[in-house]
């Protein structure tokens, strides 16, 4: 079973550091909103996945993986992702998005 603690950024609350502005589109795991890493006032979009006990996120860890790799215009930019309660915080950046 694949771990996403490694990938995870304990140190900050996910709902003081980003603004959800509007949902922008809902899938299998979650929902996507673009949205505001307030520090910086970089415009993202974040994926919210509820988290269940006995799921195993083997796909979600090498989504993750994958893209903190990718560094290109055409591939959508990982930015982080937090947890909090039971829900995951994915969090890309959105100028790379076509919405």
């Amino acid at each position: 079973m694949a771990c996403l603690d490694p990938y995870i950024r304990k140190d900050e609350d996910p709902d003081e550091i980003n603004r959800l502005d509007e949902m922008i589109a809902e899938g299998a795991f979650g929902a996507v909103y673009k949205g505001c890493f307030t520090p910086t006032g970089q415009v993202v979009a974040i994926k919210i996945i509820q988290l269940e006990e006995d799921e195993t996120f083997d796909d979600l860890v090498i989504e993750i993986e994958v893209l903190s790799q990718c560094h290109h215009p055409n591939v959508v930019g990982y930015f982080g992702c937090w947890r909090k309660n039971d829900e995951l915080h994915v969090c890309f950046i959105y100028n790379l998005l076509c919405v």
